[in-house]
Protein backbone atom coordinates (compact mmCIF):
# COMPACT_ATOMS: atom_id res chain seq x y z
CA UNK A 1 0.00 0.00 0.00
CA UNK A 2 1.26 3.52 -0.82
CA UNK A 3 0.79 5.77 2.19
CA UNK A 4 1.35 9.51 2.44
CA UNK A 5 2.25 10.64 5.93
CA UNK A 6 1.91 14.30 6.82
CA UNK A 7 3.88 15.29 9.89
CA UNK A 8 7.33 15.88 11.30
CA UNK A 9 10.11 13.47 10.40
CA UNK A 10 13.21 14.39 12.33
CA UNK A 11 14.51 11.58 14.49
CA UNK A 12 12.14 10.61 17.30
CA UNK A 13 9.20 12.58 15.89
CA UNK A 14 5.75 10.97 15.59
CA UNK A 15 5.68 10.99 11.77
CA UNK A 16 9.16 9.46 11.64
CA UNK A 17 8.08 6.50 13.80
CA UNK A 18 4.87 5.89 11.86
CA UNK A 19 6.68 6.01 8.51
CA UNK A 20 9.45 3.73 9.78
CA UNK A 21 7.00 1.16 11.17
CA UNK A 22 4.84 1.15 8.04
CA UNK A 23 7.93 0.57 5.87
CA UNK A 24 8.92 -2.32 8.16
CA UNK A 25 5.43 -3.74 7.56
CA UNK A 26 6.06 -3.69 3.80
CA UNK A 27 4.25 -0.50 2.82
CA UNK A 28 5.66 2.29 0.67
CA UNK A 29 5.59 5.61 2.51
CA UNK A 30 5.85 9.17 1.27
CA UNK A 31 6.57 11.94 3.73
CA UNK A 32 5.28 15.52 3.63
CA UNK A 33 6.36 17.96 6.33
CA UNK A 34 4.14 21.06 6.10
CA UNK A 35 5.89 22.87 8.92
CA UNK A 36 8.96 25.01 9.27
CA UNK A 37 11.99 22.73 9.68
CA UNK A 38 13.80 23.00 12.99
CA UNK A 39 17.55 22.74 13.15
CA UNK A 40 18.85 22.04 16.62
CA UNK A 41 21.25 24.62 17.96
CA UNK A 42 22.98 25.02 21.30
CA UNK A 43 23.35 28.78 21.03
CA UNK A 44 20.91 31.36 22.30
CA UNK A 45 21.24 33.31 19.06
CA UNK A 46 20.32 30.20 17.04
CA UNK A 47 17.24 29.59 19.18
CA UNK A 48 16.18 33.24 18.85
CA UNK A 49 16.58 33.07 15.07
CA UNK A 50 14.36 29.98 15.00
CA UNK A 51 11.77 31.73 17.20
CA UNK A 52 11.78 34.72 14.86
CA UNK A 53 11.44 32.51 11.77
CA UNK A 54 8.65 30.57 13.45
CA UNK A 55 6.78 33.81 14.24
CA UNK A 56 7.02 34.93 10.60
CA UNK A 57 5.94 31.45 9.47
CA UNK A 58 2.84 31.61 11.69
CA UNK A 59 1.93 35.04 10.31
CA UNK A 60 2.20 33.81 6.73
CA UNK A 61 0.46 30.49 7.37
CA UNK A 62 -2.98 31.77 6.42
CA UNK A 63 -1.94 33.77 3.37
CA UNK A 64 -3.29 32.61 0.01
CA UNK A 65 0.19 32.51 -1.55
CA UNK A 66 1.60 30.38 1.24
CA UNK A 67 -1.34 27.95 1.14
CA UNK A 68 -1.20 27.63 -2.64
CA UNK A 69 2.50 26.66 -2.37
CA UNK A 70 1.56 23.84 0.02
CA UNK A 71 -1.11 22.62 -2.42
CA UNK A 72 1.46 22.66 -5.24
CA UNK A 73 3.87 20.56 -3.16
CA UNK A 74 1.10 18.06 -2.37
CA UNK A 75 0.00 18.01 -6.00
CA UNK A 76 3.53 17.10 -7.08
CA UNK A 77 3.47 14.07 -4.76
CA UNK A 78 0.12 12.93 -6.23
CA UNK A 79 1.33 13.36 -9.81
CA UNK A 80 4.36 11.18 -9.19
CA UNK A 81 2.74 8.50 -6.99
CA UNK A 82 -0.52 6.65 -6.50
CA UNK A 83 -1.53 7.22 -2.87
CA UNK A 84 -3.86 4.67 -1.22
CA UNK A 85 -4.07 6.29 2.21
CA UNK A 86 -3.11 9.63 3.76
CA UNK A 87 -2.27 9.90 7.47
CA UNK A 88 -1.96 13.34 9.06
CA UNK A 89 -0.14 13.03 12.38
CA UNK A 90 -1.47 16.28 13.81
CA UNK A 91 -3.74 19.15 12.79
CA UNK A 92 -1.45 20.18 9.94
CA UNK A 93 -4.14 20.27 7.23
CA UNK A 94 -6.81 22.84 6.45
CA UNK A 95 -10.25 21.59 5.37
CA UNK A 96 -9.68 22.67 1.76
CA UNK A 97 -6.42 20.70 1.74
CA UNK A 98 -8.24 17.59 2.98
CA UNK A 99 -10.79 18.03 0.18
CA UNK A 100 -7.95 18.48 -2.32
CA UNK A 101 -6.28 15.25 -1.18
CA UNK A 102 -9.54 13.31 -1.30
CA UNK A 103 -10.27 14.57 -4.81
CA UNK A 104 -6.77 13.81 -6.11
CA UNK A 105 -6.36 10.38 -4.53
CA UNK A 106 -9.91 9.11 -4.08
CA UNK A 107 -8.66 7.47 -0.89
CA UNK A 108 -9.19 7.91 2.86
CA UNK A 109 -7.57 10.73 4.80
CA UNK A 110 -7.18 10.10 8.51
CA UNK A 111 -5.80 12.13 11.38
CA UNK A 112 -3.72 10.33 13.99
CA UNK A 113 -3.40 12.72 16.89
CA UNK A 114 -0.50 11.71 19.17
CA UNK A 115 -1.95 12.89 22.46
Amino acid sequence: MNILIIGKFSEDQFGFHISDTLRDMGHITYEFDPTLPYKYTKTTVGRRIHQFNHSIYNLLLNSANFRSRRIKKLSKIFQQNKIDLTIATHDFLYPDEVDFIKNKTNSPVVMWFPD
